[in-house]
């Protein structure tokens, strides 16, 4: 299994990239007291958010742009489990 510089493991194929990426344990980039987040590819960020929002469904107000890879978006399911939402910059690597 390729593990790029960053730790990062992306799984690709025609139609998607699958990404596995560690953290330090001491991370605040979601509750202590859960293991990982799952990531999702979406085609339409801000559709999937209003379609999550109109469900009930908790949806963090932040979406993050990173030039070149694209917009990200976070939601929590009924079990509070955080996850994150990417739609991919316009030709990057999806």
């Amino acid at each position: 299994m390729p593990v790029q510089p960053d730790g990062y493991v992306v799984f690709t194929d025609s139609r998607s990239a699958q990404v596995w990426a560690p953290f330090k344990a001491d991370t605040d980039y979601w509750p202590a007291e859960k293991q990982a987040m799952i990531n999702f590819t979406v085609p339409d960020l801000d559709a999937m958010l209003a379609q999550l929002r109109s469900a009930g469904v908790e949806v963090d107000e932040t979406v993050e742009v990173l030039d070149g890879i694209g917009r990200f978006g976070w939601a929590v399911d009924p079990e509070g489990n955080r996850f994150e939402l990417w739609e991919p910059a316009e030709g990057s690597e999806s």
